[in-house]
């Protein structure tokens, strides 16, 4: 793995300056394990202005730098292990890459994003090589080429999450050839998380990618997890794996909701020839101000006036549905525990987890840690009874699907 940006208390490299650590152990394992060898080597990041322009560029700085260092560990363990090379050899770019499209002469194909991506590609290699992070001569034979492996790793590599299910962020590339071999549905049967080895100790940025079954699986049926935000919208989700993976999602789920929305809009049609299907003004004018609460409310440093704005814009916002509605609950099940309504903040986290049962397959821990929050709500409002109901529910779902180990499991 190649550490991101990550959050919380890191510290620097006093040789490089470069790399961050979350503990002094970490810091003397990455040193052993391939941080001496790139250490007097990162300064050539400076002389490419990593990080140093504005924002937009040190994004792609930073991306750059980050998939420089993982093609040289990558490229540097293939060297050194005949199964890990067998494994990278098997990486495959996506179709129809914005690079395929630029050489094809498809430039209206080619979106900002993808020149972005083709640029930090272009500098990564250039790092990675000027450096000399990547093998060289007989140590690089049946190794693949270096620039391949970055074309391979755009749309095989992961970001490694940490969190609690409600605020994951990412705080790694990695690159795992065996998950790779798994594609999308967002509609899946496995879940995909991140935990230290056995002996890593709690705490730790999970190295160990595991995937686990969120139901029974049948001999012969294909494995696979959601490349994207299941949460987003048929068309967001689609776009994200068109342009990031190279294929149409014609999952059964997006199939499912295409055929919901041509149904909708037949009907629609129907009514409005009936002279039944007029627009609502006072609907479109409610929805517009819920919206508007809704963004007042996130900017809102009083909890209770949050809360207010929150309960206001939600019954307009549950009527539309979408990403609205779930970011209204989630925000207002927070608000409300800030403000110290405890019985609101559960009722609003069970009401959480029924929007996210319809995005979710049965088994998904998402909405089983909106139970399992709602859970301790309601223990702290008292109501002892519904605690233990909501528990009982939540944790068999979350032990299934994040394992024995995983914080929100256990008590």
């Amino acid at each position: 793995a190649a550490a991101g940006a990550g959050t919380g208390a890191l510290s620097k490299c006093g040789r490089c300056e470069e790399e961050r650590y979350c503990s002094r152990a970490c810091q003397m394992a990455a040193w052993k394990g391939w941080h001496k060898l790139e250490c007097s080597r990162l300064r050539v990041l400076r002389e490419y202005g990593v990080g140093k322009s504005n924002a937009d560029i040190a994004d792609a700085d930073s991306s750059a730098k980050t998939q420089a260092l993982l093609l040289g560990r990558a490229l540097r363990a293939a060297s050194a292990d005949a199964a890990a090379r067998e494994r990278l050899c098997a990486l495959r770019p996506a179709p129809n890459g914005p690079e395929e499209r630029m050489k094809a002469g498809a430039m209206t194909k080619v979106s900002p994003a993808d020149v972005a991506r083709v640029q930090a590609r272009m500098t990564a290699y250039k790092i990675a090589t000027a450096a000399k992070l990547v093998p060289e001569g007989e140590q690089a034979a049946g190794l693949p080429k270096p620039y391949d492996c970055l074309l391979a790793f755009d749309s095989n590599n992961f970001g490694v999450l940490v969190g609690a299910l409600a605020s994951q962020e990412v705080v790694a590339a990695a690159v795992y050839p065996e998950g790779a071999m798994l594609n999308s549905s967002c509609s899946p049967n496995c879940f995909l998380s991140y935990e230290p080895p056995e002996n890593g100790g709690a705490g730790k940025v999970g190295r160990v990618q595991v995937f686990r079954a969120l139901r029974d699986i049948g001999e012969g049926e294909e494995l696979t997890h959601c490349y994207v935000d299941a949460e987003a919208a048929r068309g967001t989700r689609r776009a994200e794996l068109s342009s990031d993976y190279g294929f149409d999602c014609e999952c059964e789920r997006c199939v499912a909701e295409a055929n919901g929305a041509a149904a909708a809009a037949d009907e629609s049609d129907e009514t409005e020839t009936a002279g039944a299907g007029l627009v609502n003004s006072a609907d479109d004018d409610a929805l517009r101000q819920a919206r508007a609460s809704l963004d007042k409310a996130a900017a809102e440093e009083d909890p209770a006036e949050e809360l207010a704005l929150l309960r206001s814009a939600l019954p307009a916002l549950e009527r539309a549905g979408g990403s609205d509605a779930l970011r209204a609950g989630d925000a207002a099940a927070t608000a409300a525990l800030a403000a110290g309504e405890l019985a609101f903040a559960a009722s609003q986290y069970s009401q959480n987890a029924a929007r996210r049962s319809a995005l979710h397959p049965e088994g998904h821990p998402r909405p089983a840690a909106d139970l399992y929050a709602a859970a301790a709500a309601a223990a702290a409002a008292g109501d002892v009874d519904a605690a233990a109901a909501l528990a009982a529910e939540a944790l068999p779902v979350l032990r299934r699907a994040l394992g024995e180990r995983a914080h929100t499991t256990k008590g």
